[in-house]
């Protein structure tokens, strides 16, 4: 689904396409710099190749259903999504497209175009993608910048890496989404109740960088090594890191009231 398809991938990671897809096929290898190159294009997540995962972040085009649904599960699997929505805007046909953007937690947005018409429509739904929220108007400049990714693809031939800018110029936007959150436990709705005039879109931040913090190397090797006799699996260390850094600020911003 690159933009500019497997031989575009193939320029921009230094890879001729003939050795790229001996690699897909494992009958053939490819160097450590080109390993590199292409993860940083992709956003791959680091450490063994047969463990990495899209982190989300790219500028793609939808060509079967099939691989949108994939590529979502890949990105957002036991990760706490932030946003799934299509875009869609009064002033802006965007080329045809239906536009999906979705962010998980710590990560920035993917963009997925969909050509209208096409196959891999079917995949914009809820059954399929889990916590898609439907259409969500966007606003005039968050569309305009979303017909500029386009255009560039079209007229340009750019490839995708739209996420990053996408947070820095709509991240406050982005916070005003409300996507539906899991029911809390007895003891956390009487904790939240100290919070409730805390504004929400300070909560998603803080949720963001508590997420971001817990997913730290070097934080979670720090966290094991002071409690050797507890060993936390991977997965019960990072909700113990995030709920930890998540209840420390905002006990820092009840006294901060006090």
């Amino acid at each position: 689904m690159w933009p500019t398809g497997k031989k575009g991938l193939c320029r921009q990671a230094e890879i001729p396409l003939r050795t790229f897809n001996a690699w897909l096929k494992l009958t053939g290898p490819i160097t450590s710099e080109q390993l590199v190159i292409l993860r940083e294009a992709i956003h791959l997540s680091d450490g063994e190749i047969a463990h990495a995962r899209p982190l989300g972040g790219c500028f793609l085009v939808a060509n079967t259903a099939k691989n949108v649904i994939r590529l979502y599960e890949a990105i957002t699997h036991e990760n706490e999504l932030l946003a799934s929505f299509e875009a869609v805007s009064t002033s802006s046909q965007f080329n045809g497209y239906r536009v999906l953007i979705f962010a998980v937690m710590g990560y920035t947005p993917t963009t997925i175009l969909f050509p209208r018409g096409g196959p891999a429509e079917a995949a914009l739904n809820r059954n399929d993608l889990p916590g898609f929220q439907g259409p969500v108007p966007v606003p005039s400049g968050f569309a305009r910048f979303i017909d500029g990714l386009i255009e560039d693809m079209l007229e340009h031939d750019e490839h995708g890496h739209a996420g990053c800018d996408m947070f820095k110029d709509y991240f406050s936007w982005f916070l005003t989404l409300k996507h539906g959150a899991p029911e809390l436990e007895e003891d956390e709705e009487e904790r939240n109740q100290e919070d409730d005039d805390i504004p929400p879109h300070l909560r998603i931040a803080i949720d963001i960088l508590a997420t971001s913090y817990s997913e730290d190397p070097n934080v979670q090797e720090h966290s094991r090594s002071l409690m050797p006799s507890c060993n936390p699996s991977d997965k019960d260390l990072k909700a113990l890191l995030r709920t930890s850094f998540a209840n420390g600020f905002l006990a820092g911003l009840r006294l901060g009231r006090e």
